[in-house]
C-alpha cells in the first residue's frame, strides 16, 4: 500500500472514531444535564429526550465542520498544540452549525436544553482531544499509525543541523532525518554532524532515489537562484516534497511568519511573540486590572502629585521617550523622583562593570530627591504608567521599557526583547529589580519572558510583584 493510501485509511478510521465518541459525548451530556443542572437550569426528572434525527444529523455536521477547520489535514509539521487548536475551532463551529440546523429545519420542537449543548461540546472536545493526545504519545514512542517520512537536509550549516536536532527530539512529527547533502564541501571549522553526509550536488538525484527520500529541505546558506532551480528540476519527476527555509531568518527580531498577499508568499520578519487569541487575552487582562486600578488609586495618586510638587521644583509628571514593541518610540509617564535637571546629568552617574557593560541602575544616584527615594522604595513613582497600559503602549507585564541611547548599544540578539509590549513589571523586575545587573544580563531575563510567555506566567509575575514591592528587594 502506498503512503497516500495509508494516510487515507488512517483519516477514515479517525473520522469513524470521532463520530462514535461524539455520539457518546451527547449521551454523557444528557445525563450530566440531569445530574448537574447548574446555572439555574430546570431540574428535569429524567434525561432530555432527543429524536433520532438529531443523532442522524450530527455526524455529517461534525465531519463538515472538522474538514473546514483542517482537523483531518495530514501535515507532518503540525505540533499537537496546533492540532488541538484546530479541534477546538472545529468543535465550536460544529456546535454553531447544529444550533442553526435545529432552527432552520424546525427541529426546535425537539427541545435541546442550552446547558445540554454546552455539556455536549465540552465532553466532545475532551474525548476527541484526549484521543489525539494518546495518539501523539504513541507517535512519540515511534508506534506510528501514519507512514514516517524520510527527510534529506540539503545544507550542512548551523541551521540545518539545528533543524535535524529538533526533528530528532520530536518523534510525533513522523519525520526521520536520513542525512545531509552538501552543496559545498564542509570547511575544517564545520561542527560535527549527527547524521551522515550522503554526498554532494553532483549525486543529488542518486541520493534521493537510493535513500527513498520523502521530503527534501533546503536550508541556508542557499545556492544561487539558478542553481536552486536546477536542483529542483532534477527531482521534479520523483515523488518527493520540497521545502525551502529562507535565507533571511537571521534578520527577524523574534520569529518569522509566512503568509501570502494576492497569492504571493510573504515572510513577516517582525512577528510578535504574542498574537491571535493570546494577544486578546493579554490585552483583556491589562484593561481588566489597569482601568479599575487607575480609578481606585486616583486619590493616592493625587496625594503623591501634591507631595512631589511641594518637595522640589519641577513638573509633577516626568515624561521620557522609551522604546516599545517592535522598536516603536512612546512617551512613558512617571511621578518625578529626581531633580528637575536629572536628564542633563545622566552621563555623570552611568556605572559600568569591569568589561565596560552599562549597569542599568546605580544604588547611589545623587539626583534623587528625598521624596523620590520613598516613591521608588514602594514603586509609587510608576503608577502613572497605568495610563500607558490603558493607551496600549505598555502592558502590565513585559520587558522593561528601555531608553533609546541604551538600545543603540544593543547587539542583534538583544533586540528580540522588543517582540512583545514593554511592561510595568516583568520577569527581570521580580528577579533583579535593579540589583546592579549589567544591561546585557537584564536583557537575558527579558528574553526569557519573551520565549516563555503565557497568561499564567503573567498572573504569576503580577502576584510575585506584590511581594517584591513589599519586601523592597532591589529598590532604589
Amino acid at each position: 500500500m502506498t503512503d497516500r493510501g495509508r494516510e487515507a485509511n488512517v483519516i477514515i478510521c479517525l473520522m469513524a472514531i470521532d463520530v462514535i465518541l461524539t455520539e457518546l459525548a451527547l449521551q454523557a451530556a444528557r445525563y450530566t444535564r440531569l445530574w448537574f443542572p447548574i446555572l439555574g437550569a430546570y431540574p428535569y426528572p429524567r434525561p432530555s429526550p432527543l429524536k433520532p434525527i438529531i443523532y442522524a444529523i450530527i455526524p455529517p455536521i461534525w465531519l463538515l465542520a472538522f474538514s473546514l477547520a483542517s482537523v483531518y489535514q495530514i501535515d507532518y509539521w503540525v505540533p499537537l498544540a496546533e492540532k488541538l487548536q484546530r479541534l477546538m475551532v472545529g468543535t465550536a463551529l460544529a456546535g454553531l452549525i447544529l444550533a442553526g440546523a435545529v432552527y432552520m429545519l424546525f427541529l426546535y420542537r425537539v427541545y435541546i436544553p442550552r446547558l445540554l449543548l454546552v455539556y455536549f461540546l465540552f465532553f466532545d472536545f475532551l474525548l476527541l482531544g484526549g484521543l489525539r493526545m494518546v495518539l501523539d504519545r504513541l507517535e512519540g514512542r515511534r508506534r506510528s499509525l501514519l507512514p514516517r517520512q524520510r527527510v534529506l537536509i540539503v545544507g550542512t550549516g548551523t541551521i540545518g543541523q539545528e533543524l535535524a536536532r529538533l526533528i530528532r527530539e520530536r518523534a510525533q512529527l513522523h519525520l526521520d532525518v536520513v542525512g545531509f547533502l552538501a552543496l559545498d564541501q564542509p570547511g575544517p571549522a564545520s561542527p560535527p554532524m549527527e547524521y551522515p553526509l550522503l554526498g554532494g550536488k553532483e549525486n543529488f538525484v542518486d541520493v534521493v532515489t537510493a535513500q527513498a527520500i520523502d521530503q527534501i529541505i533546503f536550508v541556508p546558506p542557499l545556492p544561487s537562484r539558478d542553481e536552486l532551480a536546477h536542483l529542483i528540476r532534477r527531482v521534479e519527476s520523483l515523488p518527493v516534497d520540497i521545502k525551502i527555509i529562507p535565507d533571511v531568518l537571521d534578520l527577524s527580531l523574534y520569529r518569522a511568519r509566512a503568509s501570502n498577499l494576492f497569492g504571493l508568499p510573504i515572510i513577516d520578519l517582525r512577528e510578535s511573540a504574542i498574537a491571535g487569541s493570546r494577544r486578546v487575552l493579554k490585552r483583556a487582562l491589562d484593561l481588566a486590572i489597569a482601568v479599575p486600578a487607575l480609578i481606585i488609586l486616583s486619590p493616592l495618586m493625587a496625594l503623591v502629585a501634591i507631595a512631589v510638587k511641594l518637595d522640589s521644583p519641577g513638573p509633577v509628571i516626568f515624561k521620557q521617550v522609551r522604546v516599545g514593541e517592535n522598536g516603536r518610540l512612546f512617551t512613558m509617564y512617571k511621578f518625578r523622583s529626581m531633580v528637575h535637571d536629572a536628564e542633563a546629568r545622566a552621563q555623570e552617574v552611568i556605572v559600568r562593570d569591569e568589561e565596560g557593560n552599562v549597569i542599568h541602575k546605580s544604588p547611589h544616584d545623587p539626583r534623587r530627591t528625598p521624596l523620590g527615594r520613598f516613591l521608588r522604595r514602594w514603586s509609587l513613582d510608576e503608577l502613572p504608567q497605568l495610563w500607558n497600559v490603558i493607551k496600549g503602549e505598555m502592558s502590565l507585564v513585559g520587558p522593561r521599557p528601555e531608553l533609546p541611547w541604551l538600545v543603540e548599544r544593543y547587539e542583534s540578539w538583544q533586540r528580540r526583547r522588543f517582540a512583545v509590549p514593554p511592561g510595568m513589571t516583568g520577569w527581570w523586575q521580580i528577579h533583579g529589580r535593579g540589583a546592579g545587573l549589567p544591561m546585557h544580563m537584564a536583557t537575558q531575563e527579558d528574553i526569557f519572558y519573551v520565549e516563555n510567555f503565557s497568561i499564567g506566567l503573567d498572573i504569576r509575575i503580577l502576584a510575585m510583584t506584590i511581594w517584591t514591592v513589599l519586601s523592597g528587594r532591589g529598590s532604589y
